[in-house]
């Protein structure tokens, strides 16, 4: 089979590989579509460094090939997507739900302690417990959603978004996009998207977003004063220090802010910590998603509750893997699919 490794030297090749058998309890999946992650590509860029040779890619759906022992849940023909993180299910955290956090966790093609091989290959093997089932009616292209929208879920319930609340979405990437149609379906007062593409601002209006800010020409907190008296909660999506910036600065007092988009490792910025105590501004992170949030992001995208189609901007066959990193550099377009069943190609 091919597979695209990624190699400790930054170097990226296209590789054939033997296909693994199932052991007791896994299942070899067909791998039929795989998103490009952000977070992939700052493995290929070398800024998370990588111990070993691996396949990446962790946001993919398939067909069950075949199933090794003690497998009862699904059956050769299944059409399936992929929950990447294997977790122990006993350390502290897993007991407690948070097994974002699982201390024992294995990446199945993301960034972890540990990671195995992912979705950039033609086959690849997943723990039965990893899978959930795609309706005969859902795209695998839509399922390599379930992964992302998962992690936005977790990210919305950790700032406890109520109904009625203005929220702030610094960013109309992939990301922003899902999280502006999920607070949609919140039951958001209004949802304020800064972003400076055109494109994707236009993009953010059609699935939810009430106002579409260019912080190019405005300024993003002073904007979104006048329209109504700052948010109940900011959502950085970007990974920018300016633009945490922005977020912090658009809250209201009793506000919150989200620190979603995957920051510098060493990047820091100025913070008036009277504020935070005074105006009872609370700020948390969001990493990953959870058991809870895959299988609540599978039926939202399985009822077709939230638009994918629109998020896709290019298709790409495996072997055109390096060109779907060289756009996610510039920045150009929105999520890139990798298509291993048929020709990938650019959407018009």
């Amino acid at each position: 089979m091919l597979a695209a490794v990624f190699y400790p030297d930054k170097k990226l090749k296209i590789e054939e590989r033997p296909i693994i058998k199932p052991k007791r309890g896994e299942v070899l999946v067909k791998v039929q579509c795989c998103g490009v992650c952000m977070s992939d590509y700052l493995i290929y860029k070398g800024e998370i460094p990588l111990k070993k040779p691996v396949v990446l890619g962790h946001e993919f759906s398939g067909v069950v090939e075949e199933v090794g022992e003690g497998v009862e849940r699904f059956e050769p023909g299944d059409r399936v997507v992929v929950n990447p993180n294997v977790t122990c299910g006993y350390c502290s955290y897993c007991v407690k739900g948070m097994t974002n956090l699982c201390e024992n966790a294995i990446s199945l093609g993301g960034v972890g302690r540990e990671i195995f091989d992912g979705g950039f290959q033609e086959y690849t093997v997943v723990p039965q417990q990893n899978l959930g089932k795609l309706e005969a009616e859902t795209s695998f292209e839509a399922g390599t959603f379930v992964e992302p929208l998962g992690c936005v879920i977790h990210g919305v319930e950790k700032v406890n978004v109520f109904p009625g609340e203005s929220v702030l979405v610094v960013g109309a990437g992939p990301i922003g996009l899902l999280l502006t149609q999920y607070l949609k379906l919140k039951a958001s007062s209004k949802i304020i998207v800064s972003e400076p593409s055109e494109y994707r601002r236009e993009i953010a209006k059609r699935l939810g977003a009430d106002v579409a800010l260019d912080p190019r020409q405005v300024n993003v907190a002073s904007a979104v004063e006048r329209l109504c008296g700052k948010v109940d909660v900011a959502i950085e999506a970007v990974g920018k220090m300016e633009t945490v910036k922005d977020a912090l600065s658009a809250v209201k007092r009793g506000g919150r802010v989200l620190i979603f988009g995957v920051p510098p490792k060493e990047g820091t910025i100025p913070l008036k910590v009277f504020d935070v105590y005074f105006h009872e501004i609370a700020i948390t992170g969001s990493y990953s998603l959870t058991q809870k949030t895959f299988y609540q992001a599978l039926q939202l995208i399985n009822g077709r509750r939230i638009l994918t189609s629109e998020l896709i901007s290019h298709r790409f066959t495996l072997k055109d893997l390096p060109k779907a990193f060289q756009l996610q550099g510039a920045g150009i377009g929105l999520k890139k699919i990798i298509v291993l069943e048929s020709q990938g190609r650019e959407a018009v």
